[in-house]
């Protein structure tokens, strides 16, 4: 799989300040080719309510190190 071939957007149910595009991230417990995936997160959106607060990720295949 190329970059910017393939996006892959999960929420969270709890929210985390601490996430930030352009990190590099993987994904576990999902089906074996997303788990094998290198991820980078390109879009992050916090969402706080009266009731909960949780952080949307748009993610993208990485680019494989030079």
């Amino acid at each position: 799989m190329q970059p910017g071939v393939a996006f892959f957007s999960i929420t969270q149910a709890v929210g985390d300040p601490n996430v930030f595009p352009e990190t590099p991230t993987q994904c576990i417990g999902w089906k074996p080719q997303i788990d094998a995936t290198p991820w980078v997160i390109t879009e992050v959106t916090h969402n706080l309510t009266d009731t909960s607060y949780t952080t949307a990720l748009r993610l993208e295949i990485r680019n494989a190190p030079s």
